[in-house]
């Protein structure tokens, strides 16, 4: 605040608890997902009421990097959660409250309402791969007319919502980002697996050009920022080991 720099908190939801028990994101039963949103609710007032003192500017209402699986199945239980949870923070908090951390930010009127702006993830593009072929030729103009697309069901699933939008951008620097999607770069898994993968940070760069383009060029929202959504990693020497791939 003292250098007039908007900050934003955004939570994630770790998936082992202080006891080292481990949480599985599939098939969360109505009975756990409620003891996990009454925990989320009671941390992010508390986060948000120390925020108010020291000038925070704005929170996600809901988490990132804990997926469940079968949400469908949960959606009145979510909704009126995350209804009551933004309640909750603006007895206590006058910044701005945003929405769509966990992914998809499905549209429901209840929490659209409480809510001040949507994030809108465009990894999709990435995630539903380009062809072969697409691969072999791609290009700025290719990639902006994908999340184009993309930009454009997104208006028409969230009801041609009138909400503010932040659009994420995460566009990794792997040769076959926009093949496969995403994958962990920022720790091993799979026996180190990151050690194989191919840096190329041209794909990177054209995917981020592309993206910009189509968001500067969109007309369903009402931009309010774009953010490089965890993309990043703050390394010495941006190269696989032990402090990043």
């Amino acid at each position: 605040k003292k250098r007039n720099i908007k900050v934003f908190l955004a939570l994630q939801f770790t998936s082992v608890d202080s006891k080292s028990n481990s949480l599985s994101n599939d098939n969360i039963s109505p009975t756990l997902l409620t003891k996990m949103l009454n925990s989320h609710k009671k941390m992010i007032v508390d986060y948000t009421a120390y925020g108010e003192t020291i000038g925070l500017s704005g929170v996600s209402l809901d988490w990132n990097a804990f997926y469940i699986s079968n949400m469908a199945e949960h959606s009145e239980l979510w909704a009126t959660s995350m209804v009551s949870t933004a309640n909750a923070i603006r007895s206590n908090f006058s910044g701005t409250i945003t929405y769509g951390q966990i992914g998809w930010p499905f549209y429901d009127k209840r929490i659209y309402d409480a809510v001040d702006e949507l994030h809108i993830g465009l990894s999709q593009v990435a995630e539903d791969g380009l062809t072969i072929n697409e691969h072999a030729n791609i290009s700025v103009a290719l990639l902006k007319e994908k999340y184009s697309t993309l930009i454009k069901q997104y208006a028409q699933n969230l009801n041609n919502t009138t909400k503010p939008v932040t659009f994420e951008v995460a566009m990794q620097s792997r040769s076959d980002y926009f093949l496969n999607g995403w994958t962990e770069d920022g720790f091993c898994v799979n026996n180190c697996i990151q050690n194989s993968y191919i840096t190329d940070f041209s794909i990177q760069a054209i995917g981020v050009e592309a993206a910009l383009e189509a968001i500067a060029s969109q007309t369903s929202f009402v931009t309010t920022s774009v953010n490089f959504h965890t993309s990043y990693w703050l390394t010495d020497t941006l190269t696989p080991g032990p402090e990043g791939f």
